[in-house]
């Protein structure tokens, strides 16, 4: 839940959202401490890491959960009769948690390379050419960054073959 961005706000509010003890002190909750994660911003700006603390500091604030990525499907394995056959395949990586305004990136990590279609998007293409008989294994990254430069990976193994 956001915090609102206006109205009445209360040190129960605040904690109901961040978390913490009682009795309930503004002091558990500056930015990049326990209760409040570091780069926390509302309507106000950044909730700060020290010196003077408000309640109008967490107008508009929410928790945000750690940054994760899943690729689906989790491996591809696509296989062609013949010879000089284009294989490829599609895979979608999901972006779950952290702050939004996520950015991917598609990376070559090891063994065969592929051509990658959209290295910038979630949804992206692997292909390539077998000459007959040919089998080709790689395996790529996807990198996720969310708004507040938090980042999350998960790999995926491509095999592809000619038969």
């Amino acid at each position: 839940m956001t915090l609102p961005t206006s109205g009445p706000l209360s040190l129960n509010d605040i904690q109901t959202e961040f978390g913490g003890s009682n009795p309930i002190s503004l002091n558990e909750y500056y930015a990049g401490g326990a209760n409040v994660p570091a780069g926390t911003t509302g309507t106000y700006g950044a909730v700060p890491s020290s010196g003077a603390i408000s309640i109008q500091n967490f107008y508009g604030t929410a928790k945000v959960t750690g940054l994760a990525v899943s690729i689906s499907p989790s491996s591809l394995y696509t296989t062609r009769v013949g010879a000089g056959t284009v294989v490829s395949a599609p895979a979608t990586a999901t972006a779950s948690g952290g702050s939004g305004g996520y950015t991917y990136a598609w990376t070559y990590v090891s063994g065969n390379s592929f051509s990658v279609t959209s290295p910038a998007s979630a949804s992206t293409t692997f292909s390539t050419s077998l000459t007959a008989s040919q089998y080709k294994l790689g395996v790529y990254r996807c990198t996720v960054t969310d708004s507040l430069s938090n980042t999350a990976h998960a790999d995926i193994t491509i095999e592809f073959e000619a038969i």
